[in-house]
């Protein structure tokens, strides 16, 4: 299971309607910094606490970070 979070505060909650990311898309690759896009609803509680070039996202996979990666672009 794919856990994702801001600023080490969860993100996005399996099954939640609220707490959540939508179409999150991860490229990890070999010797390069990878890539996290996704969008978020306005009624997540952490929609106001993204910010870029402070922000560090993180994802976890059972247990195991695989990614984290500072917020560079907000649309």
């Amino acid at each position: 299971m794919y856990e994702i979070y801001l600023d080490n505060r969860i993100l996005d909650v399996p099954g939640d309607r609220v707490n959540c990311v939508v179409n999150p898309e991860l490229k990890l690759a070999l010797n390069d910094a990878g890539s996290l896009q996704f969008d978020i609803s306005l009624e997540n509680p952490e929609f106001d606490n993204i910010f870029s070039r402070n922000s560090i996202v993180t994802v976890m996979k059972d247990g195991k970070e695989i990614f984290s990666g500072e917020v560079c672009d907000i649309e």
